[in-house]
C-alpha cells in the first residue's frame, strides 16, 4: 500500500491525471479478468454483458462506468475532477 501511495503522490505532483487515469484504468480492466474471467478484448454489449451478468450490476452501470472510461481514454487531457470522478465511478463498483 506504501508503493500506491507513492506512486499516486508523484502523478498528483506531476499533475500528469491522465496518465493515472490510464494506469487506474488498466488496473480495473484487469480485476475484471481476474475476478471474472471477462477477456481483455472484449468491447461494447458484449463486454457490458458478461461484466453485468458476472458481478451482478445491471446493464446500466457497468455501461455508466464503460462509457466514462471510453471517454476519458479519447482525450489527449483530463483535470483533476475528472480524474477524481472516474475514481470514484470505478471504486463504486467494489471489486
Amino acid at each position: 500500500m506504501e508503493f500506491i501511495g507513492t506512486i499516486s503522490t508523484l502523478y498528483f505532483k506531476i499533475k500528469d491525471h491522465r496518465c493515472f487515469a490510464n494506469k487506474r484504468i488498466s488496473f480495473f480492466m484487469d480485476q475484471l479478468n481476474q475476478m471474472f474471467f471477462i477477456p481483455k478484448h472484449l468491447e461494447g454489449d458484449e463486454l457490458y454483458d458478461k461484466f453485468a451478468s458476472k458481478s451482478g450490476k445491471s446493464i446500466e452501470e457497468v455501461g455508466r462506468v464503460m462509457r466514462h472510461i471510453m471517454q476519458v481514454r479519447m482525450k489527449s487531457a483530463i483535470s483533476e475532477e475528472e480524474l477524481k470522478s472516474l475514481n470514484k465511478e470505478i471504486e463504486a463498483f467494489n471489486l
